[in-house]
């Protein structure tokens, strides 16, 4: 049997990783940095507890594995502390990878983001580029196989914080307004499957986008609206007038205080721009197919409805 030593296991898109994994055969070693993140893993997962920025803890989970998969990191805006962010998102990735050369891995599985492509609009954006280019500079003269999954915008059962969280306030009817954008997404099955299949395909060190489909904001409140069989009240906004907002500044945030959203001009940036991918390459070279708006929005409210989630 095959061993996944895995970061950031314990978050959404690591959940369905693990499941995954283990779904497909593979022994999973996942790092866990807390008792409550321990405690959030099947009980077939070795934990090694630890952060991941830290080599020793690291070099423990790495050790002997056929793998490593490395999903943690952090993803927020208006982030005050962008120090902290910048030695996750950056820093770890070279400690995982350093780690993983030790102990002769024979692949690291990153997970980048599509925000890494085109133009970047948020300081988390330009984490993940940085990480995949130092990434990259290690692998060119090190013996560790890189492979970078970069997911769009990932959505469905166990997604209930940024645009899953805004998904499900629409539903019940928190949110009356929306910016009349596009967005690609990519079903977080999908996407754990890509990163499980990322281990072993004949893949260079090109960041992969995986991405399943692209919708208008107001073609997915049609969907939404069919899915839960009931009209959803919400207005639409011009983009160039929330990108005007982004002027504001400094009063971005006591306005936010009052709607009780953090605003900032990343925030404004990112929310008013269109986020197209295409993820039909890596489809291609992982042998994969993608779920469709419709599965996944029925997978997302079908999920939320059984937990009460929202």
């Amino acid at each position: 049997m095959r061993i996944a030593a895995v970061t950031g296991g314990s978050g959404t898109v690591g959940t369905a990783t693990v499941q995954e994994l283990i779904g497909s055969g593979w022994q999973v070693r996942a790092l866990a940095r807390s008792d409550t993140s321990a405690a959030a893993f099947p009980a077939t997962v070795e934990v090694v507890r630890g952060h991941v920025g830290d080599p020793s803890s690291v070099a423990q989970l790495v050790a002997g594995a056929d793998a490593v998969f490395h999903i943690a990191g952090v993803n927020t805006m208006c982030v005050s502390d962008r120090a902290a962010m910048w030695a996750v998102n950056v820093e770890a990735p070279l400690v995982v990878y350093q780690a993983a050369e030790q102990a002769s891995v024979r692949r690291m599985v990153h997970i980048s983001s599509a925000a890494a492509v085109g133009k970047r609009t948020s300081f988390y954006a330009e984490t993940k580029w940085a990480a995949d280019e130092r990434l990259r500079g290690a692998a060119a003269s090190g013996d560790v196989e890189l492979a970078l999954i970069a997911p769009s915008s990932v959505q469905g059962p166990g997604r209930t914080t940024g645009t899953g969280k805004l998904i499900l306030d629409i539903v019940n009817g928190r949110v009356k307004f929306m910016i009349d954008t596009a967005v690609s997404i990519v079903d977080i099955a999908d996407c754990a499957l890509a990163i499980r299949l990322a281990a072993d395909a004949t893949i260079g060190r090109e960041r992969l986008v995986v991405s399943g489909f692209t919708v208008t904001i107001r073609e997915a409140l049609e969907l939404l609206e069919r899915t839960t069989q009931r009209e959803l009240s919400v207005r639409f906004i011009p983009a160039a007038v929330v990108r005007s907002m982004a002027y504001l500044g400094p009063l971005l945030g006591p306005i936010g205080r009052r709607i009780s959203v953090d605003l900032c001009p990343e925030m404004i940036r990112t929310m008013a721009v269109d986020h197209i991918h295409d993820g039909s390459e890596a489809a291609r070279q992982l042998g994969m197919s993608y779920r469709t708006a419709a599965q996944t929005f029925e997978r997302l409210i079908g999920w939320a409805d059984t937990r009460e989630v929202g």
